[in-house]
């Protein structure tokens, strides 16, 4: 093989990551992937040791075999309470065939700024002829590719929509398509997702000396959310356009891992250092291990929609007790969930563990990393990838079921969804999972799975 260069492996070292920061917001000059067994201080969390384990296996024969959603009107005992009926499993692939394709956004306020754009929609059909395959990285000298298992390219949309959206963030100098999982299983359950490259902030700008620096990324973000939005809707009125009337662009949700936290949360209360303000058409919000330290009270106090907070207990990145806690006690935004999961840390949600087994199936074995410039990955992989650690799959679920459940309960009006957000699910459901609620509505529990 043609020797690799340690830039081509900038992808492996930053996917994923926020910049680890000081009170000022700035970034430090400390390795930021490089994470420790130590957990993180999460006083007050406590684990459930005596729920039954009920963990899913990934089944996508659902994905080809309908191509509309279950009803789940709310039925209601005589207290009111409604009562949860018909759930589909949310930590799976839903009821929809999943079609994707690509696009570009250009940034009306930046001349020559374009925003690369990854798109999921449910699909009319399923032809197993158009799967996709994603390229995480193509440097001619090498090329990683990620097949989906049940995801087609650009095959025509379902006519069952229209569907709410949910725009994914990445992480810090990172890839759109980092976190393909939850895109693809979004898109099964009756959304539109698009996740897009912040131009300035990802791995390619890392790799061609165009990143911006850490205050511009962060005052980017918010704004690329809008242009997100923006041409989406035009993509709804467009008639040459896949997505072209199936769009219910009055509902609108974000989620975004680490640094993409803050940008979903940036997005629904503005960012007042950079002066971006609430977009009013977001509706709900998901941050997954969210970099949240440099939001300001007067940054968190707006955010008035729904939200789910999702994180590992051993995040060292972007620690519970700094990132998670604070806003969620200090938000006024109801309902609003906190969701740990015990045992996982910063990189369980996101492709790493995905990429590590690309570099191992073209014969790149780990002993062998720090040679290619890839010693980073080691430490991640072994506390991330290995079988001492959490199940990947399992934080693959996880982080499915809540995020895929609450956008179904407060984006799709699917509310008999919101009872599978509740501590008594969790307590009975999930035994590595420890759940927060503050103003969730009157709901029974959901069954186990």
């Amino acid at each position: 093989m043609s020797r690799v260069s340690t830039t081509t492996f900038s992808l492996l070292l930053l996917v994923a990551c926020a910049p680890n920061t000081e009170s000022n917001g700035q970034e430090t000059s400390e390795g930021t992937l490089d994470p420790t067994d130590a957990p993180a201080d999460t006083s007050g969390t406590s684990k459930t040791t005596d729920a039954a384990d009920t963990t899913d296996a990934v089944d996508t024969s659902g994905t080809s075999g309908t191509d509309d959603i279950s009803d789940t009107t709310d039925a209601t005992t005589t207290t009111g309470i409604p009562e949860p009926d018909g759930l589909d499993p949310t930590g799976v692939p839903g009821p929809y065939h999943v079609g994707y394709t690509q696009s570009e956004f250009d940034d009306p306020l930046t001349e020559d700024r374009v925003l690369p754009a990854h798109i999921w929609y449910p699909a009319a059909a399923f032809d197993e002829a158009a799967i996709t395959s994603y390229t995480i990285l193509d440097a001619g000298v090498l090329v990683l590719e990620l097949p989906s298992e049940f995801v087609q390219r650009d095959v025509p949309a379902s006519t069952e929509g229209p569907f709410p959206l949910v725009v994914f963030s990445h992480g810090y100098g990172s890839i759109a398509v980092q976190s393909l999982s939850l895109c693809e299983t979004l898109a099964s359950h009756g959304f539109i997702v698009v996740a897009a490259d912040h131009t300035g902030n990802t791995t390619t700008d890392d790799q061609n000396g165009t990143s911006v620096d850490y205050d511009t990324a962060a005052a980017d973000r918010p704004r690329d959310v809008q242009t997100i939005i923006d041409s989406i809707e035009a993509h709804n009125l467009d008639p040459s356009s896949l997505l072209f009337g199936i769009v219910e662009d009055d509902q609108v949700g974000v989620t975004g891992h680490s640094f993409g936290g803050y940008t979903a949360m940036a997005a629904a209360g503005g960012f007042q250092t950079s002066g971006a303000v609430a977009d009013p058409r977001v509706k709900a919000i998901a941050p997954i291990a969210p970099a949240t330290d440099l939001l300001s009270e007067q940054d968190i106090a707006p955010v008035d929609v729904p939200t789910l907070f999702l994180a590992g207990t051993l995040d060292e990145n972007t620690p519970i007790d700094v990132h998670v806690a604070p806003p969620f006690e200090a938000m006024t935004a109801q309902p609003r969930y906190r969701v740990d999961v015990e045992g996982a840390n910063h990189f369980h949600f996101a492709n790493v563990c995905d990429i590590a087994q690309a570099l191992i199936d073209l014969g790149l074995d780990p002993k062998i990393w720090p040679s290619i410039g890839a010693g980073q990955l080691v430490s991640i992989y072994e506390v991330t990838c290995s079988a001492e650690a959490f199940p990947i799959d399992e934080a693959r679920r996880l982080q499915n079921k809540y995020v895929v459940g609450f956008f179904r309960a407060y984006l799709a009006s699917q509310s008999d969804y919101a009872a599978l957000l509740t501590p008594d699910h969790a307590d009975s459901c999930e035994p590595l999972v420890e759940v927060w609620v503050e103003g969730g509505p009157p709901t029974k529990s959901a069954p186990c799975e």
